[in-house]
């Protein structure tokens, strides 16, 4: 996922569903991490999390979020302000990894995609499969 960061140092990057991996390579990238999730209440690193997505879109210039949102009813509402601001919006999917690449270019910008079974279940190496939109509207 880290290589599909394009973060300049000072942005502001929203987080809804935290991975503490992705805030470590947002900030060591320069950028600003806001995280958002329903359940938890602090990152690995100390960082307050909000619960609240609405502030993190509001101040963001950049939103990742987890496949977790198709499957928890969240996905529209970064979608909806991604495509509103004219923001990207990149996706770490595990969760909906089939899915999320039917809005590349069309709200979403990049996407991490890991079909099951997960690297995280067994330690085995996965394939994980990365897209990014480019400016022509087509896709690498």
């Amino acid at each position: 996922m880290a290589s599909l960061l394009r973060i300049e140092p000072g942005q502001k990057v929203g987080l809804i569903g935290v991975v503490n991996p992705l805030v470590a390579a947002i900030e060591e990238q320069g950028g600003v991490c806001l995280p958002c999730d329903f359940n938890m209440e602090t990152t690995q690193f100390g960082h307050a999390v909000a619960s609240d997505m609405e502030p993190v879109l509001a101040d963001a210039d950049m939103v990742i979020a987890t496949g977790m949102t198709m499957s928890n009813g969240s996905f529209d509402r970064p979608l909806a302000v991604a495509r509103e601001r004219s923001i990207p919006l990149l996706i770490y999917a595990q969760t909906g990894s089939a899915i999320a690449p039917c809005f590349l270019g069309n709200g979403i910008a990049a996407i991490s995609a890991e079909p099951f079974p997960f690297s995280q279940f067994s330690g085995d190496p996965t394939p994980v499969y990365l897209y990014r939109s480019t400016a022509e509207g087509s896709d690498e």
